[in-house]
């Protein structure tokens, strides 16, 4: 008898925490940004920052968006176009 088993490494209780988590993280604690003219972009953005620690700190709305605009998927391309290669992976494996 076969029986076909699955990987799963987070339920969804375990990925809503770690999601609330980097929200929480993104947004009291913040990024330190040591470039002036990124925590200017970020500025202009709507970002919070502090100039005199160079952290930013972004809000909940911020991240979403941000999350939002991200694609599902890019190309990651080597100095020879046969190198490229598609994340995530089409067929849902891992390259090595």
């Amino acid at each position: 008898m076969s029986s076909r088993r699955t990987l799963q490494f987070l339920n969804k209780n375990d990925v809503n925490l770690i999601y609330e988590k980097c929200i929480h993280i993104l947004s009291e604690k913040g990024v330190k940004v040591d470039y002036e003219r990124g925590r200017a972009v970020l500025l202009k953005a709507g970002a919070r920052v502090d100039n005199e620690t160079g952290m930013v700190r972004f809000s909940r709305n911020q991240i979403e968006a941000a999350l939002k605009s991200a694609p599902s998927s890019f190309t990651v391309s080597g100095s020879d176009k046969k190198n490229d290669f598609l994340l995530p992976h089409p067929q849902g494996s891992f390259y090595t």
